[in-house]
């Protein structure tokens, strides 16, 4: 009886493969939830403009939900500017790299289980002086 439960645990353990649960210091479990931005803030690569935050200056509200999900895990986000234009949007994310992409954009993940930094590669935003290339960076607490 013991040998075919063993027999069965290892043909489970073999069928399930070696992915890891944990990669890049998170699991999927760790930001699985509702999350809300405190910051969203826009930061010119060059440094010649201030960095704008968008929920300070203009009441923006980013929320964002990971599931916990089979693999790639989804997540669903609703931006509001604070001037009454409203967006969803939705994307994956990939635990193997420590990404998450939304309509397209990567962004790097940084997490300590209650907040989550979500850092995008350059895109463009018009800082009042013209399109200009910057980085976009969101600060989430888990609600």
């Amino acid at each position: 009886m013991r040998t075919s439960y063993l027999l069965i645990v290892s043909t489970c353990v073999s069928l399930t493969g070696c992915q890891p649960d944990t990669v890049l210091g998170f699991a999927i479990g760790d930001i699985s939830g509702l999350w809300v931005a405190s910051s969203y803030v826009y930061s010119d690569v060059s440094g010649e403009e201030p960095s704008v935050d968008l929920v300070a200056r203009d009441g923006a509200m980013f929320t964002a939900v990971v599931d916990y999900g089979p693999r790639p895990p989804i997540i669903s986000t609703t931006f509001a500017d604070g001037a009454g234009m409203e967006v969803s949007g939705g994307g994956t994310v990939d635990i193997t790299v420590g990404t998450l992409t939304i309509e397209g954009d990567v962004f790097d993940i940084v997490d300590n289980d209650v907040e989550m930094t979500l850092t995008g590669a350059a895109m463009m935003y018009d800082f009042d002086s013209g399109a200009r290339a910057a980085v976009l960076t969101i600060q989430l607490g888990r609600i």
